[in-house]
């Protein structure tokens, strides 16, 4: 009697534990997906100040000359170690180089900065008692949102360096920031000898890589 009672109790358990289950409604969220973006960089040139053309991430011998490449430089008196400031005057004359290149965020992600890097810079002939060209190059570099005017130097923006080619090759430059996708910058170098150079500084050149880096 004792175990019949027992199973009876139990199954009157059961039968009330169903009886309690009552009413659920439930939503599976099968859509939930993240992806990363990716970071492209491009860089285009204007013609008749550095060459045309474009060049990608990952390229390593990018040929566009934001020296400009006048073979036949000589010391620009107007300018000897002057801080241009914005003013100085572009293409007015052969002795003042102008490059102008469009740096775009080719990519689907936004960048944090743009930075400009420059490396050692080289003087040749190095021989011979020959001075550092690198020493009396002067560079001054622009960044703008909007597309400028060659040889209309008040629309070069905002001037972020001036100074030797020596002391660019030691800089690292942040010249822009928050480089949504699809947006550009645009960047113009104007190069001259300063004035201060005197006859021993004849039939020198200089080259001088730069690096061009998008992060996020």
């Amino acid at each position: 009697m004792w175990l019949g009672a027992a199973g009876a109790a139990l199954a009157l358990g059961l039968g009330i534990s169903g009886t309690l289950a009552g009413f659920t409604a439930s939503i599976t969220n099968n859509s939930n997906t993240a992806s990363t973006g990716t970071l492209t960089l491009t860089e285009t040139g204007v013609s008749g100040v550095g060459g045309t053309g474009t060049c990608a991430s990952g390229d390593t011998t990018c040929p566009l000359n934001k020296f400009g490449g006048q073979p036949a430089m000589a010391p620009d008196i107007l300018l000897a170690g002057s801080v241009p400031n914005g003013t100085i005057p572009a293409n007015a004359d052969p002795d003042q180089n102008v490059g102008i290149v469009q740096m775009t965020n080719t990519g689907t992600s936004r960048a944090g900065t743009l930075t400009l890097t420059g490396n050692a810079c080289t003087s040749l002939p190095s021989s011979g008692g020959q001075p550092n060209l690198c020493n009396d190059i002067d560079v001054a570099v622009y960044a703008s949102a909007a597309a400028p005017t060659s040889g209309t130097s008040s629309t070069y923006g905002t001037q972020v360096f001036y100074g030797s080619a020596t002391t660019l090759a030691t800089t690292n430059l942040i010249v822009a920031s928050g480089v949504v996708p699809t947006a550009s910058e645009w960047m113009t170098f104007v190069v001259w000898v300063d004035g201060s150079a005197n006859n021993t500084y004849q039939g020198l050149n200089v080259s001088e890589p730069l690096v061009w880096t998008l992060a996020t």
